[in-house]
């Protein structure tokens, strides 16, 4: 799906990771190139004040930034550069939206099947009580109508737009020619607002500022954030977030603590403390 996605971003010129090569079968395994994302050109140091003023050594991270990887930067984008590449992705991809009578590569965005599958990795894999796992899959399928509800009404006026369906900042790479969406496995087509339920979520559960949500819709253009709660979206893209937290709590102490944190909050309506992206 992956792979069907961004041959379309490609094919419609939005800023999205692409793709080299692949997949290919190797050792028992299906293996696709991406393209490497070149990272900004440095900042320039500043004009020393005189004579005595000696430029300091690098710093810690050296040369190609905090992560190392020389593949963008990782300073995140804030939310108004969120909602404006949201806006670019759905006025390219509208047109491309299937039809009643036609067919598309890429399929409708399922973001409740994307969380059952996640919740099924974590029960596979015995990590953490069953009984958050019920508690999950109770959940998700409360919310499936809801998500089904949202898709009619995009459909019904012709909004129809390919979302990327987990578009936060850590999802987007700043490159050498601007942000970069990457990460496209939960995309497909859907309901615009969606895209703007992550910035919701981050400033309801995550202890992002309040005014992300302003920016985001001054980004984009339109009140995308308020659109997106009105039809609970947020609650449904929250739904996929902590699945994939309950499917990775097994990784270490700190993930297995935000997996619990996740679920005490949907359980009690009430967060212990302000949710961690990763």
């Amino acid at each position: 799906m992956e792979v069907s996605v961004a041959r379309l971003l490609a094919d419609a010129g939005v800023a999205a990771t692409r793709l080299r090569g692949g997949p290919v079968p190797v050792d028992g395994w299906w293996v696709t190139a991406w393209d490497e994302i070149p990272p900004p050109p440095p900042p320039r140091d500043p004009v020393p004040d005189g004579p005595d003023c000696a430029s300091g050594p690098e710093g810690a991270d050296g040369p190609e930034g905090a992560d190392g990887h020389g593949r963008g930067t990782t300073a995140g984008p804030d939310a108004a550069v969120l909602g404006g590449l949201a806006r670019r992705l759905h006025d390219a991809t509208a047109p491309l939206a299937p039809t009643a009578s036609g067919s598309s590569p890429v399929a409708p965005a399922d973001p409740i099947a994307a969380a059952a599958e996640q919740l099924a990795l974590a029960r596979e894999a015995g990590a953490g009580p069953a009984r958050d796992l019920d508690f999950m899959l109770e959940r998700g399928a409360a919310l499936v109508q809801r998500w089904e509800h949202a898709v009619g009404e995009a459909t019904g006026a012709g909004r129809t737009a390919l979302v990327h369906g987990d578009l936060h900042p850590e999802n987007v790479v700043v490159g050498a020619d601007g942000p970069v969406l990457v990460d496209l496995e939960l995309a497909g087509w859907g309901p615009p607002a969606y895209d703007a339920a992550p910035t919701a979520a981050l400033v309801r559960w995550y202890g992002h500022p309040a005014g992300d949500r302003a920016a985001f819709d001054a980004g984009y253009g339109a009140p995308l954030s308020g659109e997106a709660t009105a039809a609970g979206l947020d609650e449904v893209w929250v739904q996929w977030s902590t699945a994939w937290a309950l499917a990775n709590r097994h990784r270490s102490p700190a993930a297995d603590d935000e997996a619990a944190v996740r679920v005490e909050t949907l359980r009690t309506g009430i967060a212990p403390r302000p949710w961690r992206l990763r």
